[in-house]
């Protein structure tokens, strides 16, 4: 007997809906959200989003199945981080203290996901040596549990829970999937793109090699707000302002 699956991704203006049965796509939905329903990745209204997802559910006659969420990357704190060769169950322990600089006493109440790849080996008189570059992703639970609860009581059993940043990481860490991809990702408000070498998100080593092939690069300053990746609106002096702008410039000029 087939396995459905079913994977889910809600923005800030639509919800879209992937049903998969035996490896084959049946279904693919993208329905318009009502106005401010979810603002900067939370929901405002949760019983008005549960009434909504059961609506769509009957309107497209989603099936129950295995079920996916990608988790707005509004949520998502995001680090790459470089740590000497190690265990996978020693990387996932000290994972948490990675975000402690980022998310203060929050580390302890958030979900992490990751993904590495050996950067440097050798096989030394003290065993194996190396280093491994760790791209990770982290979470509140409090924030996660939100959805967790109005999918379930919308009939929608949230199975696994995905951080936006790394769902296109597991897409192409797949065989056969081109390892040096730039994923368009485009909204009805904004656009998003991921760039991936070798099967690794590279975004920022892709400035230098812009200017290598004579590509310009421009940038887009957004507020001192690491967790909301600059979206999320701050009170800011003209002056405030302008210093960020010109810091960030800076950065990537450098």
């Amino acid at each position: 007997m087939s396995k459905t699956n079913i994977g889910i991704e809600i923005g800030e203006d639509t919800i879209k809906i992937a049903v998969t049965d035996g490896g084959k796509v049946k279904k693919l939905v993208c329905e318009h959200l009502p106005n401010n329903m979810i603002r900067e990745g939370k929901v405002t209204v949760p019983a008005a989003l549960i009434e909504f997802v059961k609506d769509v559910r009957k309107k497209y006659s989603i099936p129950k199945g295995n079920v996916t969420f990608i988790i707005p990357g509004q949520l998502v704190t995001t680090r790459s981080i470089q740590m000497p060769l190690m265990p996978a169950e020693e990387i996932k322990l000290n994972i948490p203290y990675e975000f402690k600089d980022y998310l203060g006493q929050e580390s302890a109440k958030a979900t992490y996901d990751y993904d590495y790849v050996v950067t440097g080996y050798n096989e030394g008189e003290n065993g194996a040596q190396g280093t491994i570059e760790v791209f990770a992703a982290a979470v509140k639970r409090e924030a996660l549990d939100v959805f967790v609860s109005i999918f379930g009581k919308a009939g929608l059993k949230i199975n696994h829970a995905i951080p936006y940043q790394m769902a296109w990481q597991n897409l192409i860490s797949k065989p056969n999937t081109p390892k040096e991809l730039a994923i368009v990702d485009l909204g009805y408000t904004g656009t998003n793109i991921s760039i991936y070498r070798d099967g690794n998100f590279v975004m920022g080593k892709t400035v230098a090699f812009a200017k290598q092939s004579g590509i310009e690069v421009g940038a887009h300053p957004g507020y001192p707000d690491i967790q909301g990746f600059g979206r999320r609106n701050m009170a800011l002096s003209p002056a405030e302002a302008k210093a960020y702008v010109m810091y960030q410039v800076g950065a990537l000029m450098a």
